[in-house]
């Protein structure tokens, strides 16, 4: 930045993370965590608003860019890119902003971190977006919803989505138009903020709207709390007191499939950070064992503070390779001696593409594939842990069927003790049509959760 810092104002920090973004490929989440604790709520949400919302629509902003620039925005100096994108962000995106303001704003931080001569180009073309009619990113999303999907194609789907073509067209074989488009539309809509309420659901409710939190039971499960701009987590009602926990609907409805009962072994596999741990936990009621394993010791620390926090009982952690059946033996888990196993195994994630905006730009078919391989390895020693008789839930957070329904059938066809368990006993009537072949994909813009995959199988009694 040629010696110079952007202003500590929220559109300066704003900037400054989206350079960490772009230039080093931080994830915006974690680079947020560390905004100034005497900030007001306003500036602390307007940033990260900020940065995630451009970071998402990166591409759609680049193109509204574009035609007002003599040159590709990837050659302009970094700083003047972030500031163009972010401004462009306000005037595209966040409409109740006044533009002037904006382009003030975004010409102030050219002058102060850049040079003189970027505040003419900053000044002259977030004008000319800004007198531009058609700029709003509403206004697009709203025509790729009121066409036929049919008449779409993936590409330009994708590029008013603003989403990866090869995503867009995965999307398209996998599932057809019309749920490709649906899934599009989503990834650039808030999903669902719920708490999980380990205590009394209306006495929590009642309490949150007591502090004037926007909040309702929720529609799926009846532990569930949905939020609406929940602020400081830490400030809310019953935190402190290990009420709630926060975790999606799709997330709880994994654990009620899994079933556990009080008295039982159990085994969560990639347990980090806790949230199906803890719902385990209480749906046990302290009587039996409940083993918490995850590969990354820092993880697991998190995990005892969040299970902690719930006064749920401890579970027994684990560091261990769940590929490596025995590495598992030697920590305790021996083949046969588990009642339930829940594996919730690393997957692309893109069932969670609006809570990170930038999962959409990392992700990849290649990445795909090998994740399915390390899927379909944890699939296997998983399933030996359950004596004859238990059950395995096999659960993501993605939607490529590669590393869904592909890695349970492919295990099902070379496992003959193992057999589908039918779903619906745990679903809406509604969604009963996947769950009879024992596995269900969740979509958000017609279940209205995060986008997940769950699927649950049983071992042979002899």
């Amino acid at each position: 930045m040629r010696g110079k810092r952007l202003p500590a104002t929220p559109r300066g920090v704003a900037v400054s993370k989206r350079l960490a973004v772009s230039g080093s490929g931080s994830w915006p989440d974690r680079l947020l965590e560390d905004l100034p604790q005497d900030w007001p709520d306003r500036d602390r949400e307007f940033v990260t608003a900020l940065v995630q919302e451009t970071t998402r629509l990166e591409r759609f902003l680049d193109d509204q860019l574009s035609p007002f620039l003599k040159m590709p925005l990837e050659r302009l100096d970094p700083p003047v890119r972030e500031i163009l994108r972010t401004a462009a962000c306000q005037l595209c995106a966040m409409e109740r902003l006044p533009a002037h303001a904006v382009v003030s704003e975004a010409v102030h931080l050219a002058r102060a971190a850049v040079h003189e001569g970027a505040t003419g180009l900053v000044n002259a073309v977030l004008r000319r977006l800004a007198a531009t009619e058609d700029r709003f990113w509403s206004m697009a999303v709203a025509r790729v919803a009121a066409a036929e999907p049919e008449t779409l194609e993936p590409a330009e789907v994708a590029k008013a989505l603003s989403l990866p073509d090869a995503l867009l067209e995965l999307w398209w074989r996998e599932r057809g138009p019309e749920d490709a488009v649906g899934l599009g539309i989503a990834a650039g809509r808030p999903t669902p903020f719920a708490l999980r309420v380990r205590t009394v659901r209306e006495a929590v409710l009642e309490q949150l709207l007591a502090a004037g939190v926007v909040a309702r039971p929720g529609d799926l499960l009846p532990e569930e709390i949905r939020l609406e701009s929940p602020g400081r987590l830490a400030d809310l009602p019953g935190y402190r007191e290990g009420a709630w926990a926060v975790q999606g609907p799709a997330a709880m409805l994994a654990t009620h499939v899994l079933d556990p009962q009080p008295g039982e072994r159990v085994a969560d596999l990639g347990a980090a950070p806790g949230g199906k741990t803890g719902h385990v936990l209480t749906r046990m009621q302290g009587q039996g064992e409940v083993w918490a394993v995850d590969l990354h010791p820092a993880r697991l620390a998190r995990l005892e503070a969040n299970v902690a926090r719930l006064r749920t009982g401890a579970p027994r952690v684990v560091a261990a390779d769940a590929t490596d059946a025995e590495e598992l033996a030697r920590a305790g888990l021996q083949p046969g001696t588990f009642d339930r196993v829940l594996l919730d195994v690393p997957c692309s994630g893109l069932g969670t593409l609006y809570r990170k905006a930038d999962l959409r730009w990392r992700w990849s078919a290649l990445r795909t594939r090998e994740l399915a391989r390390l899927q379909a390895r944890m699939i296997r020693v998983a399933f030996q842990l359950l004596r004859p008789g238990g059950t395995l839930v096999y659960a993501t957070c993605t939607l490529a069927r590669e590393e869904n329904e592909q890695v349970v059938e492919t295990f099902l066809d070379d496992q003959d003790d193992a057999l589908p368990s039918d779903l619906a006993r745990w679903l809406p009537r509604e969604w009963s049509g996947e769950a009879e072949r024992g596995m269900m994909t969740l979509l958000p813009h017609r279940h209205g959760t995060e986008g997940f995959f769950l699927a649950r199988l049983q071992r042979l009694s002899s």
